[in-house]
């Protein structure tokens, strides 16, 4: 089959400096909370699951979309889901800090688990994530001086 254009379906975007907007966002609501001491509200159990990919790694999935001519319907992500609670856990080993959690009742429509399927970015594109959760993490709070 051939292709004339590349979709690329991103996943859950972070980066270095991204400012922090209510309902979107949740590693730099999770470092201000943690810079601040605010609470982090946790919406159900913690153990819902999003597929986190660096900003860097999108860039690169870009590139490759165009070098590619056309790839069709590609997702882009890592492959692997990380919950809440497994976030949390990072950023306060991380840091060496203690996050103030607070739970909260969920939404009941909220999916909980996410995380995409990236052989076709692999196969058709030649892409695959380099920037690890914990790369991307430790970038973060070194910029906010939280190591």
């Amino acid at each position: 089959m051939i292709h004339e254009a590349s979709i690329l379906r991103v996943t859950n975007t972070y980066r270095v400096g991204q400012a922090i907007k209510p309902g979107f966002g949740v590693i730099p609501t999770l470092v201000n909370a943690l810079r601040t001491g605010d609470s982090f509200k946790i919406f159900g159990s913690g153990n819902m699951q999003r597929d986190y990919v660096n900003v860097v790694d999108v860039q690169r999935a870009i590139a490759a979309a165009i070098d590619a001519g056309g790839a069709g319907v590609v997702n882009i992500g890592t492959g692997r889901g990380t919950s809440i609670n497994e976030l949390i856990a990072e950023v306060q080993e991380l840091s060496g800090r203690t996050l103030n959690v607070e739970y909260v009742e969920a939404d009941k429509n909220e999916p909980t688990y996410y995380q995409l399927d990236i052989s076709r970015a692999e196969n058709a594109l030649g892409w695959k994530p380099t920037v690890s959760l914990r790369e991307g993490l430790t970038q973060i709070l070194g910029m906010a001086d939280l190591l």
